[in-house]
């Protein structure tokens, strides 16, 4: 993709101006070969003669400038439109506990500044055609566009979003690292309708990667602290914590958070910082389980289900990543949490896949985690629309 060649020092090069003198919006294909490309729908008249798959509609937002000047939205075509314009006009309100016209103005303001930030723009469009492709499998298409432009956002991201002297980009910078977020959670179980990819998949490898990015939110958010004071002052306003009126009674109203505990109070092989670190994820997330298990499936305490591995302690992840088999555990339970908002789109194919995983990482066979699994298991299974087993 010819968004991708743009030099680190800011040059383009060759191919790249005459693929720029040749066509702006003709399919990648034709670019490529320098060809004149009569853009149609859905296979140009060059790909069709050839017998060949068409990439019209993957983004055409070739970057025209060195990468170190952002640009608004030069090149759009007809189908990064159309994303466009599913962004700006959404569903109806995701969350009823939100004011309806506050969600169409603070979206108005994600459009506003997408518009005069190609990162940002390419990462909207992510996200639009990522949703596009849930509802519609079949089109495959859609999962093109949304892979082009999540590539093209993280090329214009790599020299903005670390400009903390310039307050104009702190907003965009911080949206950009939360909707970034968003398509990494959401992108490989979607990934996964493909056939070619279930053989390499795996769920815990990518769940940690999306950990990873999004605790990068916590980093652009602290970075660009001084700019961002407004915008976080608003979000904590619009989407206050909690779960603390939970918390006294967590043990009481869930066994199994004891049980783990006491599990994890076990492991003689964690040290005080790692069992301690443990036991305050565990309980924040049984904290998060109660609240979602008494808000509507509507309620805005969804994103505490992508917020909680922001702030679990970085040795986590790393026992995560050996596989250390009490911490991985412990993510059986976040699928749990996960199934308690399968309505969203962007959570609703993730709990089976990671419970699977688990399962297999842990060695169910063995009878040792049967307790520990057969809870969060019922609660997957029963939010999956499968009866859980007696």
């Amino acid at each position: 993709m010819d968004f991708l060649e743009t030099r680190h020092d800011g040059a383009e090069t060759t191919r790249q101006r005459k693929a720029h003198n040749k066509s702006r919006g003709g399919c990648v294909r034709c670019k490529k070969r320098r060809r004149k490309c009569d853009e149609a729908y859905p296979t140009c008249g060059n790909c069709q003669r050839s017998g060949v798959s068409c990439s019209l509609s993957e983004a055409s937002l070739t970057p025209s400038t060195p990468s170190h000047v952002d640009e608004s939205h030069k090149g759009l075509n007809v189908d990064d439109l159309r994303l466009l314009y599913h962004w700006m006009v959404g569903d109806e309100n995701m969350f009823s506990d939100h004011d309806a016209w506050d969600s169409k103005k603070e979206r108005d303001r994600q459009t506003e500044l997408s518009l005069s930030h190609t990162y940002l723009l390419h990462t909207l469009l992510s996200i639009s055609a990522l949703e596009l492709f849930d509802r519609n499998p079949q089109d495959k298409s859609h999962y093109e566009q949304a892979s082009a432009h999540h590539l093209a956002a993280l090329h214009h991201a790599q020299s903005n979003v670390v400009r903390t002297d310039e307050p104009q980009h702190s907003e965009p910078a911080f949206l950009f690292s939360a909707f970034t977020s968003l398509y990494t959670f959401a992108e490989p179980a979607l990934r996964m309708l493909s056939p070619g990819n279930k053989a390499t998949f795996s769920a815990l490898d990518d769940l940690l990667q999306a950990f990873h990015m999004g605790r990068g939110i916590v980093t652009v958010a602290s970075a660009h602290s001084e700019n961002l004071k407004a915008t976080i002052e608003q979000q904590n306003f619009r989407w206050p914590d909690e779960t603390s009126e939970f918390v006294s009674t967590l043990e009481t109203d869930y066994p199994e958070l004891r049980q783990l505990l006491d599990l994890i109070a076990t492991q003689q092989h964690y040290s005080n910082d790692q069992i301690m670190a443990l036991n305050g994820a565990t309980k924040q997330l049984f904290a998060i389980i109660a609240l979602l298990e008494h808000r509507e499936k509507t309620h805005s305490s969804a994103r505490q289900i992508q917020t909680w591995p922001m702030h679990v302690d970085a040795s986590l992840i790393t026992l995560w990543e050996a596989r250390d088999a009490v911490s991985v555990l412990l993510l059986a339970y976040y699928a749990a949490a996960m199934s308690m908002r399968s309505n969203l789109w962007f959570f609703s194919r993730w709990p089976p896949l990671i419970l699977q995983e688990v399962d297999q990482v842990l060695g169910r066979q063995t009878g040792i985690w049967e307790k520990y699994l057969e809870w969060p298991t019922k609660i997957v299974l029963s939010n999956d629309g499968i009866a859980a087993p007696s």
